[in-house]
């Protein structure tokens, strides 16, 4: 029996003595689909930095398809090395890189094969074809965060963490964002962990249902 794409051990992180994280765990199957609701505040980024390894916990563990990533406050595997892609609400696309540029950098650090061919197919499927040299300030918001989740496929990875990508948008941007979204999820077989406010994504993403509130995480 294979181990769970991700599982989560007892997890804890304050910050100034406020709890954030206390205790949490949790177990993530290939291909499941989860969502996080909660206040904001409450943890719901810093427990995906975690994951992602852009954040040290203060204790717990953190396992990625059987190999620990995280043990305590120490990081055993780096961000690139977890097969873990997370899009942030910012996007952090790098200005200075055209859109082809930005995803080839991405899958070429990593070391993955058919970097320019990848990376183009990719974003033709994103509907970015034509705009491939073009820089992203020239691009519109969608368009822009086409490429924020056209990098995170390029790379292939086994988890995908969203963390409200579609929260500055008003409402009609926000139900384009969602079908982007499912767009998206249905070129990949990787598991989804999205954070959101909104009941209504929250169940659009189908998958189980969690909160997290007072540093616990719970099923709704």
């Amino acid at each position: 029996m294979n181990p769970p794409q991700l599982a989560l051990s007892a997890l804890t992180k304050s910050f100034r003595q406020r709890v954030v994280l206390d205790h949490v765990s949790l177990a993530v199957e290939a291909g499941q689909r989860f969502s996080i609701q909660g206040p904001s505040g409450t943890g719901k980024t810093t427990l995906l930095r975690i994951i992602a390894g852009l954040e040290a916990a203060d204790s717990g563990s953190v396992w990625l398809a059987g190999k620990v990533a995280t043990e305590g406050a120490k990081i055993k595997l780096q961000p690139w090395q977890r097969g873990v892609q997370m899009v942030f609400q910012d996007l952090g696309l790098w200005p200075t890189r055209n859109v082809l540029q930005n995803v080839m950098d991405a899958r070429q650090a990593a070391g993955l094969p058919h970097v320019k061919e990848v990376s183009t197919q990719v974003l033709v499927a994103l509907g970015l074809g034509d705009f491939l040299k073009r820089k992203p300030g020239k691009l519109s918001g969608g368009e822009a965060r086409r490429l924020a989740f056209a990098r995170a496929l390029a790379m292939e990875p086994k988890l995908l963490l969203l963390d409200e990508p579609f929260a500055s948008l008003d409402p009609d941007a926000r139900h384009a964002g969602f079908e982007l979204l499912e767009q998206v999820l249905d070129q990949t077989s990787a598991a989804v962990i999205l954070v959101t406010h909104d009941p209504e994504e929250a169940t659009r993403l189908g998958g189980s249902q969690l909160r997290l509130v007072d540093g616990v995480l719970a099923c709704i």
